[in-house]
C-alpha cells in the first residue's frame, strides 16, 4: 500500500532472506500486517532472478513464531535452464507501474486473461474476472463507499500524507507525484480512486484521459491468513505485468 516497500533483505552464502518490515506498515490502513505481507512479493522477482541466469531457485516459505517477521528463504540452487515465459516475465520487473486511472475502451490481446489465470493458479491463488455488469457497478459503489469511510478518518489522512510527500521530497519510499493524477477523475462505471493530491494541484495533468474502467478482477485465496496472504503477494506480479503499454487492468 502506498508504495511502502514493507520488507527487508538478509544474505547468508547462496541464500537469500526476506523478512517484513513493521516499521512500514500502515498502522491505520493495515493494523494486522494483512496488505503489508500481500506487498511482499519480492520472492517472485527473487525465484526470476535466479532463474534469469540458468539455475534453480529454491524456495521455503518461512513460518517462525520466534521470527515473526520472516517470509521467506531463497536459495540459488543447480543449473536450470530459463523458459521463455519466465524469461520475459523477469523483462517487466523494472518496467512494471502502478496505473492509476482510467483506461482506453478497446479489449485485450488474445489469450492475456487465461495467461493470467493460469499466473495465479501457479501460486495457489485464483484470477477471476468480472465481467457481469450489475456485480461491476456493486463493486464499485463498494469501492467508494470504502473510500469516503477512510477519507473521514483525520487518521488516515495523516498517514496517506506522510507516504504520499510533496513534490520534490527525497523520500524513496511512498507515492510521488510523478505516479499519480492531480484530479482522480471518474470511470463508468465508477470505482472510486486515492486522492493523493488532497487538493494540493500536485500530480500529473492526464491529457489523454481516458473513461473506461477496464477489466475488473479479483485476485483470491482459498483462506484469510498469513499464509493465504503471502500467497496472493506471490501471485500479483504475474497477473499484473502486461505484455504492452495501454493494455486494460
Amino acid at each position: 500500500m502506498h508504495n511502502t516497500q514493507p520488507w527487508w533483505f538478509g544474505t547468508r552464502g547462496s541464500t537469500v532472506t526476506l523478512h517484513a518490515d513493521p516499521e512500514r506498515r500502515l498502522n491505520v490502513a493495515d493494523p494486522d500486517g494483512r496488505e503489508m505481507l500481500i506487498s511482499c512479493a519480492a520472492p517472485c522477482t527473487l525465484r526470476l532472478a535466479v532463474r534469469r541466469p540458468g539455475r534453480g531457485p529454491q524456495v521455503r516459505m518461512a513460518s517462525d513464531p520466534e521470527r515473526p517477521g520472516l517470509i521467506a528463504d531463497v536459495t540459488v540452487g543447480p543449473a536450470q535452464p530459463p523458459s521463455e515465459d519466465k524469461n520475459r516475465m523477469y523483462d517487466q520487473i523494472r518496467r512494471r507501474r502502478t496505473h492509476r486511472g482510467g483506461f482506453r475502451p478497446e479489449g485485450l490481446p488474445a489469450g492475456l486473461l487465461q495467461a493470467l489465470r493460469t499466473c495465479a493458479l501457479d501460486e495457489n491463488a485464483a484470477l477471476r474476472v468480472v465481467a457481469d455488469p450489475r456485480a461491476l457497478i456493486a463493486l464499485g459503489a463498494l469501492t467508494e463507499v470504502a473510500e469516503q469511510m477512510l477519507r473521514q478518518n483525520p487518521d488516515y489522512c495523516l498517514e496517506m500524507a506522510r507516504w504520499a510527500p510533496r513534490p520534490g521530497s527525497r523520500r524513496r519510499g511512498g507515492v510521488h507525484d510523478d505516479a499519480y493524477l492531480r484530479d482522480p477523475g471518474r470511470t463508468d462505471p465508477h470505482f472510486a480512486q486515492r486522492d493523493f493530491a488532497r487538493g494540493h494541484g500536485w500530480g500529473l495533468t492526464d491529457d489523454e484521459r481516458h473513461g473506461a474502467t477496464g477489466v475488473v478482477a479479483l485476485l483470491t485465496t482459498k483462506a484469510d491468513e498469513r499464509a493465504a496472504w503471502l500467497q496472493a503477494g506471490q501471485a500479483l506480479p504475474g497477473t499484473t505485468s502486461a505484455p504492452r503499454k495501454g493494455d486494460q487492468g
